[in-house]
């Protein structure tokens, strides 16, 4: 399944969409899991022009990869 979401937003903005749409996956098309999922992002300046992410020695970050959110030991007992 690809989503897209066009135009420029800000970070806030971007998480109240995905938020908004996974609830709608939930309600409205009974999607409770997935795996594998890509997030393909372009950085902008706020005015619409690329910008480049850069860790702190100035490298340029290319890719970020999650494993999702922590999970307590817990959770599997």
């Amino acid at each position: 399944m690809k989503i897209e979401f066009h135009g420029e937003l800000s970070i806030p903005e971007l998480k109240q969409a995905i938020f908004e749409l996974l609830q709608e996956l939930e309600d409205e098309y009974l999607i409770r899991h997935s795996k594998n999922i890509s997030l393909y992002l372009t950085p902008t300046d706020g005015t619409g022009d690329r910008i480049y992410c850069k860790n702190r020695y100035g490298k340029k970050i290319d890719n970020i990869k999650c494993y999702g959110p922590y999970r307590s030991v817990t959770e599997k007992y």
